[in-house]
């Protein structure tokens, strides 16, 4: 039986690497300790990892949200980034580029709507030292 997995799902980019270039290989058992190690590595994603989650309000749990998602959409950025600059076909590279561009505005969309919604970071982007 074949171990099953997406790449892209990891995050951690020298793990992802790895698991690449092992996937490739073909080295199933290897891949499997990479992905064993994955699974025991904590990583903090949402609110809630060092608060309870229903200790928050609403309004701590959209924001958070809203960043995670900003953090998202900066990191696919620059993932089309890296594809178009090392791509050879100029068809795949005109749809990365619009991939990419499209993620720019779900960017400025986040940005906007965090600034309606949390006040002190709107008046950052007015003025700061």
């Amino acid at each position: 039986m074949g171990v099953i997995i997406s790449i892209g799902s990891i995050r951690d980019p020298e793990q992802k690497e790895v698991g690449a270039r092992l996937l490739k290989a073909g080295e199933e058992a290897a891949l499997e300790e990479v992905l064993g190690r994955l699974k025991d590595k904590q990583e903090v994603k949402m609110t809630g990892e060092y608060e309870s989650r229903e200790n928050l309000s609403k309004e701590t749990l959209d924001l958070e949200m809203a960043r995670q998602s900003l953090i998202e959409e900066l990191e696919a950025i620059n993932w089309y980034q890296e594809r178009i600059e090392v791509t050879k076909n100029d068809d795949l590279r005109k749809i990365l580029e619009h991939n990419r561009d499209e993620e720019k505005e779900h960017v400025a969309m986040l940005i906007e709507w965090i600034r309606k919604n949390d006040p002190t970071q709107d008046r950052m982007f007015e003025g700061h030292d």
